[in-house]
């Protein structure tokens, strides 16, 4: 049995009162179960039994999500369908939160402590139209919510590295959803971390709340009239989580509670999760004040740099509804599209620290065009010339970074161009694109990043 402390152990005693502490305490030795969520965006009924055949899934609710117990032998993230896009693995109580939340369609939200991006990703798959600011305070951890982004095929999303304040001033009464995935003591954590169990006290409790405080002063002000905030940690403190809310509802009259719920290890396949979700009802309508910044408006740049390489590997691009944007920085060229919505929000943000924006297509050299990997994650790429239908077994093999040989299993999807040419092209398996990869004397030379090759 794991070694808690003292004064842990007494405040949940509290909570739970005695009956139930023993039960909370034995969950804690049980094995862990994780979960995987779904991306309806890529996955089709044809693909998903292949999926689920792979370790035992188990349907948890009718919107695609599905638990497992966890195997030693066998590494959901190492596996073809997540280097492609297809599934997140998310811990099966964070999943509840956004899975509670009834929007859907067209809506704007901002997660202020996005990553690593699960509640993130369950926002944008509710989406059909509509942006996510994804914001992260710790620099470092932009580079994870960055690659869970792009890995799931998100192209509406702009990643910032800015207190939540920051977004105040531009934001105020805006988003439809507002998320405040707050650090937290990490009460949830000492089944999975020795390292929380250690770093627990009493004091710490008392800091975070404080912090945490700090943080829905921020995040109350961005929400819209009849818009949601969303509240959650992976604690059990009270003074993290309800007395945060009484923190909310007592401070800023406009917020009602539509559902809240603590979740322990011993109730639910999880871990732990405390999460409330709010919905303001304020007596005058939405007095969002869009601030005039002065910015670099790249919209109209007319570009044939730009233009040739689009017509040589895009078909129907302008069908695309948005905006191609270039940054030159020495003999580079960076090549960014965003979309319509997106293009709007960017040219307010002069002020914000903008880790990574809408999609970058690629780069522009001196020797012609570079595709970048997120390209191969997007359904962009149904407007790329240069592709290449792989089956599986090739698919693993590039995975782990091995060269592949041009043979009758390999398809041009499209037959506008031969395996003769030196050229740059994209790899997909069962039309998902997987990677990129450049054809050379009919071998597909491997640019999968080195540092994902994990098979």
């Amino acid at each position: 049995m794991l070694d808690l402390p003292k004064d842990f152990i007494e405040e949940i005693k509290k909570m739970i009162g005695e009956d139930n502490i023993s039960k909370y305490l034995s969950s804690l030795d049980l094995p862990i179960n994780s979960g995987i969520v779904i991306n309806k965006n890529k996955v089709n009924d044809s693909i998903l039994p292949n999926i689920l055949k792979e370790n035992n899934y188990q349907e948890k609710y009718k919107n695609k999500y599905y638990t497992f117990k966890k195997n030693d032998d066998f590494s959901i993230g190492k596996s073809l369908y997540h280097h492609m896009g297809l599934i997140y693995v998310q811990e099966p109580s964070s999943f509840e939160v956004i899975n509670n939340l009834d929007l859907s369609g067209e809506f704007n939200f901002i997660d202020l402590c996005a990553s690593p991006g699960g509640k993130s990703i369950n926002a944008l798959l509710k989406q059909n139209k509509g942006i996510g600011i994804l914001n992260e305070i710790d620099a470092g951890r932009c580079q994870t919510l960055k690659s869970n982004i792009e890995r799931m095929g998100f192209i509406n999303t702009i990643i910032t590295n800015n207190k939540p304040s920051d977004f105040v001033e531009i934001y105020d009464d805006y988003f439809d959803l507002v998320i405040v995935d707050a650090p937290c003591s990490g009460e949830g954590m000492f089944k999975k971390s020795d390292l929380a169990i250690k770093n627990w006290s009493s004091d710490y409790v008392e800091y975070i709340s404080c912090i945490q405080k700090e943080i829905i002063d921020s995040g109350v002000k961005l929400v819209k009239n009849n818009g949601y905030l969303i509240y959650s940690t992976c604690t059990f403190s009270k003074k993290e989580d309800e007395d945060n809310i009484d923190y909310i509802i007592n401070k800023f009259k406009d917020f009602k509670i539509i559902k809240k719920d603590k979740i322990f290890p011993y109730n639910s396949d999880g871990e732990g999760q405390f999460y409330c979700i709010l919905k303001k009802y304020k007596n005058k309508s939405n007095d969002y004040n869009e601030c005039i910044i002065k910015c670099n408006d790249n919209k109209h740049i007319v570009n044939r740099e730009l233009t040739n390489f689009l017509n040589k590997y895009f078909q129907n691009y302008s069908d695309l509804k948005g905006e191609f944007l270039l940054e030159k920085n020495k003999d580079i060229t960076k090549v960014y599209f965003l979309n319509d919505d997106l293009y709007n929000e960017y040219k307010k943000f002069n002020s914000l620290s903008i880790k990574y924006k809408g999609l970058l297509i690629g780069e522009i050299d001196k020797n012609g065009f570079i595709p970048s990997n997120e390209l191969a994650h997007t359904n962009i790429i149904n407007n790329y010339i240069f592709r290449i239908e792989i089956d599986k077994t090739n698919a693993i093999k590039f995975l782990k970074g091995e060269v592949i040989d041009i043979n009758d299993d390999i398809k041009r999807i499209n037959q506008n161009f031969n395996f003769d040419l030196k050229e740059y092209i994209i790899l997909t398996n069962n039309n998902i694109g997987i990677g990129i990869g450049k054809l050379v004397n009919k071998r597909i030379k491997n640019l999968y990043p080195k540092g994902l090759r994990n098979l």
